[in-house]
């Protein structure tokens, strides 16, 4: 896959192909969208503090 380019419209049909499957599945759209966004920004809080330790771990070779 990465030798070859990427291809915006085939991204686009496929991310259109999952919301089709998403509103079949009767997930889409979500019901409330700001369900559990409480433990989304605490996992990208830690996630950032682990890439700053990685980054500072590099940077300190």
């Amino acid at each position: 896959m990465k030798a070859e380019p990427a291809d915006y419209l085939k991204a686009v049909k496929i991310v259109e192909a999952m919301i089709e499957e998403a509103k079949a599945f009767g997930v889409w759209p979500p019901k409330n969208p700001l369900e559990g966004i409480e433990v989304k920004i605490e996992m990208k809080r830690k996630f950032n503090v682990l890439e700053a330790y990685r980054k500072s771990r590099r940077e300190a070779r």
